[in-house]
């Protein structure tokens, strides 16, 4: 994991399909209303206590509902995961 960059869902769609791990940054009510399949829960309240990164994660792909909150917490995400902003 190197950088963080906003892209498309189709571009988003592409990676998770080449093996980056789907993260979904909602709160856990949030969460529970509503999903993508497969994207690994991580609550931006928890990025403090917690990586949202794994062992073996390459690619992380942050998602939120909107992308408001993902692109205005760009810098907090970078740093949890271990990546440059």
């Amino acid at each position: 994991m190197t950088d963080l960059q906003a892209i498309s869902p189709e571009h988003a769609a592409e990676l998770v399909r080449k093996g980056a791990v789907l993260i979904d940054i909602r709160e856990a009510d949030e969460h529970a209303r509503e999903r993508i399949p497969g994207a690994r829960h991580h609550a931006l309240s928890r990025l403090n206590t917690e990586s949202p990164a794994r062992s073996g994660d390459e690619v992380l792909v942050f998602h939120c509902r909107s992308g408001a909150r993902t692109r205005g917490n760009a810098t907090r995400l970078s740093a949890a995961a271990n990546c440059d902003a």
